[in-house]
């Protein structure tokens, strides 16, 4: 009985985060006064929501890591010998294997870029001067 609770807990658990993302996302979008369609083309940028996992590897592999052309199609033959899912874990793979953290100090632009403290919070623009024809500037 008591796995049984801890199974349910934690499916519970999953559903309780998923609707907090989704409250979330919508009061955002509530706020930047976008109706409902524009919140889910938003939250999905292929406008169509995948209908399997293999899916959402081919689309992570087109929008998130660019691996596949943008307008590469979901080829249901691949799907089915898994090779999104392969590929997908190939490039995460490589990404990790090449991955240093002191790779921003191995970079000497880097250190030269301005940090966001020593960008002055407000620009002093002065307004254009306008000028009459025949007016002379006194």
């Amino acid at each position: 009985m008591d796995s049984l609770q801890q199974h349910l807990n934690t499916l519970l658990r999953e559903e309780q985060v998923e609707l907090a993302v989704t409250c979330a996302s919508s009061v955002l979008g509530i706020r930047r006064d976008l109706n409902p369609i524009q919140q889910s083309r938003f939250n999905t940028p292929w406008v169509k929501a995948p209908e399997s996992e293999e899916e959402q590897f081919h689309q992570d592999l087109v929008w998130v890591y660019k691996v596949l052309p943008p307008n590469d199609k979901f080829n249901q033959l691949l799907a089915a010998k898994g090779t999104y899912k392969k590929l997908r874990l190939k490039v995460l793979a490589d990404f990790w294997s090449n991955y240093d953290p002191d790779q921003q100090e191995q970079r000497p632009y880097l250190r030269h870029m301005p940090s966001k403290n020593n960008i002055p919070k407000k620009l002093a623009i002065k307004p254009p001067t306008f000028r009459c024809r025949g007016q002379s500037n006194v």
